[in-house]
């Protein structure tokens, strides 16, 4: 009996030592735990965030960006890069996907793995085979604008990374589509033998291709941040002044149509412009707003000289590079060249029937033979009639040596003349005077 109270006993102990011993555990885990979730949690009596609250803040700071970033927006013009406005900021997703949506918004669809096969030497139009996205998606009758997939090598006289033309989608097949330029090409003909310079680059181009549905956009923060030699490498010499003193202080000559002006809050309610949210469209989708002026001056807004740095204004005449519609300007250059082309082509014409018009009049028996022809004949008669007129005047000089002499004779004569009249006049005064007086003698005697 006392054997078993003994044991009995001896496992009450064990088990109350067990049990102390898992009690402590209890208790160490207790407190590491509540530790552990006092960490978690915080003190709020101490005014200390907690883990969760700490990585709940950083959750929200990734989603929406810190402070600074919600209060300021990002400005591509403002002369820093979207990319160190993210890293000033410390944006997150909302910015980066209001940006990348603002950055997106414009461009349309794009598909870089293209690449180039068959060239019809005679328009131009070429097949593209793409390999994603499967399927491709393209529709016949589309507009697209091919480049080069690979580095810009020289922007002033580039071999590589160019830009290949505007195409309408002529065809469509499972991962091809055919293309041809929308602009005409030039037979070699009307070149001198020449290919047509845009025909040389589709044929000539060796790299991938990619193929967008808008022309790609000009935009300042594309360039903003980019040096001297990082535009070297992008920017024809022509131009390239342009994109290096953009955003920067306005050498004294600039047009004031290219001066930055950017819209500035005014918190005193007398600015100029309000901004108008915009009304819904007959499709019930916002409109964009814009700024409408308040011909009372009791506006919110201004729009001032000067530009953004770090989010806040400043005044000053900065230069604004004026921004290149490329799918405007290149149709027009092609219309203009065209123009040029198809008066050269005119001129062509006009200088071979110019031609075909000299060679009928200076070729056997055209004009210019039958004109020398009459000129030898003409030059024969000259000969003869000086001939005749030589005799003439022969003639007409011994004609006037007789006249002379005659009228030598004439004027002898007609003085001979005057003398025997005179003498004669003489003479019968005489006898008039001799009978006078012999009648008054008569006279006399009779009486």
């Amino acid at each position: 009996m006392n054997i078993a109270r003994v044991a009995f006993a001896t496992l009450l102990l064990l088990a109350s030592l067990a049990f102390v011993f898992l009690a402590a555990k209890t208790l160490k885990l207790r407190g590491a735990w509540a530790a552990a979730l006092a960490k978690l949690e915080g003190d709020p009596q101490k005014n200390q965030p907690g883990l969760i609250a700490s990585i709940e803040q950083q959750n929200e700071q990734l989603a929406d960006g810190d402070q600074v970033a919600q209060n300021t927006p990002l400005r591509p013009d403002e002369g820093r890069s979207i990319e160190q406005q993210f890293k000033d900021e410390k944006a997150g997703v909302r910015q980066y996907s209001t940006a990348l949506h603002d950055m997106l918004v414009d461009r349309g669809r794009v598909w870089d793995q293209a690449r180039r096969g068959q060239v019809d030497p005679e328009n131009g139009n070429v097949t593209v085979s793409i390999a994603e996205p499967t399927p491709h998606a393209i529709r016949s009758g589309s507009i697209l604008y091919a480049f080069e997939k690979a580095p810009l090598n020289n922007p002033d006289a580039p071999t590589s990374g160019q830009y290949l033309g505007e195409f309408k989608v002529t065809a469509v097949d499972k991962q091809s589509v055919t293309l041809a330029p929308t602009q005409r090409i030039v037979p070699a003909d009307q070149l001198g033998g020449r290919a047509d310079r845009q025909l040389e680059k589709l044929k000539n181009s060796q790299a991938d291709w990619v193929l967008y549905e808008t022309m790609p956009a000009d935009r300042h923060a594309a360039f903003t941040g980019l040096g001297e030699a990082d535009l070297a490498k992008l920017v024809p010499l022509s131009s390239r002044p342009q994109y290096l003193n953009d955003g920067r202080e306005a050498p004294p000559e600039t047009p004031p149509d290219q001066l930055s002006r950017v819209w500035v809050p005014n918190t005193e309610g007398r600015g100029k412009y309000d901004l108008d949210p915009g009304k819904q469209n007959q499709a019930g989708e916002p409109a964009d707003a814009d700024f409408k002026p308040n011909p009372a001056g009791a506006g919110n807004y201004d729009l001032l000289e000067g530009k953004y740095v770090d989010g806040k204004f400043v005044a000053g005449k900065f230069y604004d590079r004026p921004l290149r519609d490329y799918s405007t300007a290149l149709r027009e250059l092609h219309r203009e060249l065209w123009a040029v082309r198809d008066a050269v082509a005119a001129m062509s014409v006009e200088a071979k029937s110019i031609q075909d018009a000299v060679a009928g009049l200076t070729g056997p028996g055209g004009q210019v033979e039958n004109r020398d022809k009459e000129i030898a004949a003409l030059q024969e008669d000259l000969k003869r009639v000086t001939a005749e007129r030589d005799l003439v005047e022969k003639h007409s000089t011994a004609l006037k040596t007789q006249l002379a002499t005659v009228q030598q004779t004439i004027d002898r004569l007609l003085k001979e003349n005057r003398q025997l009249a005179d003498q004669w006049t003489s003479a019968q005064l005489e006898a008039a005077r001799q009978v006078d007086a012999l009648t008054e003698s008569a006279s006399a005697a009779a009486r």
